[in-house]
């Protein structure tokens, strides 16, 4: 097993805190159960009180920086709580012995068939499995607090990257696919000047990106730069 630092720890909480942006668009609320006899499942599709939050959140507002990370989180564990119903798109939420489904069980014949959860979670519940021998106050354990039996392994992997186990080897293999510093460079560029980026500022993010491999990815030495450049200096609004 490989030894944490404080830089794995670093890394691994950002990559978490941009895949919970990321998963903000899923609906919530209640439906209706199946009736054991009905052949088919039965949705309940009003979503008046369905949605948790006083708005939805834009994607341009969270990567501009204009959504700060603990309103993303409660709104976060808002959403993840919610049970399904018509706001998260067609799909079967129960089996055909009408028994329920988890909502965040694996797409496909065990799992939820809407598209609007599904889609994503696929991708970013195999990270969160890698990291779930920590609990919320960020206490190592083996096993659920409240169901003993179910055990622990820690084992989670990354799309298009590979496999690992814990925060320390989520870091190694994200500091390894050769993307980190770019992604980096770009989400603190994009919060800082409060927009997106756009082909004027290429040559900026290249020059950013090298001088962060080239200082040993050193954070405080980023944001100088970051802050004294033009670009911070003499902001301009996305048009």
């Amino acid at each position: 097993m490989l030894s944490m630092s404080r830089w794995h720890l670093a890394v691994a909480g950002s990559f978490v805190a941009l895949v919970l942006a990321s998963a903000l668009h899923v609906g919530a609320s209640s439906q209706k159960p199946a009736p054991a006899s009905s052949p088919l499942p039965t949705i309940e599709l009003k979503e008046t009180g369905a949605f948790p939050l006083p708005a939805h959140f834009e994607s341009a507002d969270i990567a501009a920086g204009r959504v700060g990370f603990d309103k993303i989180l409660k709104a976060g564990f808002l959403l993840f709580h919610a049970e399904f119903n018509g706001l998260d798109g067609v799909g079967s939420f129960r089996r055909p012995d009408s028994s329920a489904v988890n909502r965040f069980a694996p797409a496909g014949p065990r799992g939820p068939g809407s598209q609007g959860c599904a889609e994503c979670h696929n991708k970013t519940d195999p990270i969160g499995f890698g990291l779930e021998n920590y609990d919320r106050t960020g206490a190592y354990r083996t096993a659920d607090k409240d169901n003993p039996q179910c055990t622990i392994s820690g084992d989670g992997e990354v799309a298009g990257l590979g496999t690992f186990n814990g925060p320390a080897e989520l870091a190694d293999l994200i500091a390894a696919s050769g993307n980190l510093e770019g992604c980096l460079v770009t989400q603190l560029y994009r919060m800082a000047l409060g927009r997106r980026e756009s082909d004027g500022d290429a040559s900026t993010l290249t020059t950013l990106t090298n001088g962060f491999k080239q200082n040993g990815r050193a954070f405080d030495k980023l944001l100088v730069e970051v802050i004294a450049d033009p670009a911070f200096i003499h902001r301009q609004l996305e048009p």
